[in-house]
């Protein structure tokens, strides 16, 4: 595979892995607040309600993150040439910039967290975690 097709699969998957993971992080939070209030969440609806919200976020949120990833992970590689000391931080920490960016512009103009687990701080970390994840996916996969 040519070095272009390699840094676009691994655009791809890192995009991809930080939406599955801030989907899922959100819905923990979320049925987390719901067992908090006394409802009874078994693992089977929290594993069928987890696939709901991705399929529901995936067009919507996917697209912010695929579109944040195409703008911090090339402003990541540039840091890294600047910063050498602390280039295998550029990728994840640019990972978690792009949901944090995306997550507070999406605040400014709606005036609401639209991501409903990312409207506490642990959630919100849980949200820049993805991001960091889907940085480390893309550091991992553009040297392979």
């Amino acid at each position: 595979m040519g070095a272009a097709a390699r840094l676009i699969v691994a655009y791809l998957l890192a995009a991809a892995t930080a939406l599955v993971a801030a989907s899922a992080a959100s819905t923990h939070f979320v049925l987390a607040g719901l067992q908090d209030l006394g409802a009874d969440v078994t693992l089977s609806e929290r594993l069928s309600q987890t696939w709901k919200d991705l399929v529901g976020v995936a067009p919507a949120y996917g697209a912010v993150i695929a579109a944040g990833f195409g703008v911090a992970l090339p402003v990541g590689w540039l840091v890294g040439q600047v910063l050498a000391p602390i280039r295998f931080l550029r990728f994840p920490a640019a990972g978690a910039a792009a949901i944090g960016l995306a997550l507070f512009l999406m605040y400014r103009q709606f005036d609401v967290v639209p991501i409903i687990g990312a409207q506490s701080t642990p959630g919100l970390v849980a949200q820049l975690a993805a991001g960091a994840l889907g940085g480390l996916v893309f550091a991992v996969l553009r040297k392979s």
